[in-house]
């Protein structure tokens, strides 16, 4: 998807939307939000929305819910596992990447493929807190920005288990 064509997305949502409304969780909320202001059920928004900025909406709405599905898969589940979590996180992120070039990029594969060698290795663990668990998983494991005449990874930065 070209960049003009998200940040119009992205001001729709906002507008449309988001401003002074109170969404309910997950996209589901989004969703809500988006048929009360096409149906002009909301009665106060900063902008309505017409039928075709509604489907341009719902089929974004529908590429993230695509892109965070390992995630929510994994989130359903009753116990998890690091290399679980690290694999999910992955591939949301090449999901969500579209093929972009994005800093940080090949130092997210290297870790996760250093903890895929880690399967079947440690504890599961139950699908919260997971902000601390991923802290926990990625303590010593660092992104810089390269120096001069250092190594680099193909992304431009130098990643390290350190």
């Amino acid at each position: 998807m070209a960049r003009p064509d998200i940040a119009r997305l992205a001001d729709d949502i906002e507008l449309g939307l988001l401003r002074g409304q109170r969404p309910n969780p997950g996209l589901a909320g989004l969703r809500a939000l988006l048929a009360a202001n096409v149906g002009e059920v909301t009665t106060h928004v900063v902008k309505r929305l017409n039928a075709r900025q509604a489907e341009a909406i719902e089929a974004l709405f529908g590429r993230i819910e695509m892109a965070l599905a390992p995630l929510l898969a994994l989130l359903g589940e009753r116990r998890i596992t690091a290399s679980a979590l690290a694999a999910a996180i992955c591939q949301a992120f090449d999901a969500v990447a579209d093929g972009a070039d994005i800093p940080g990029r090949a130092e997210l594969a290297d870790w996760a493929s250093q903890m895929a060698t880690q399967a079947g290795e440690g504890h599961s663990f139950p699908p919260t807190g997971l902000d601390s668990v991923l802290a926990a998983l990625m303590a010593g494991f660092q992104c810089a920005r390269a120096r001069i005449g250092a190594p680099t990874s193909p992304s431009g930065g130098s990643s390290r288990r350190g």
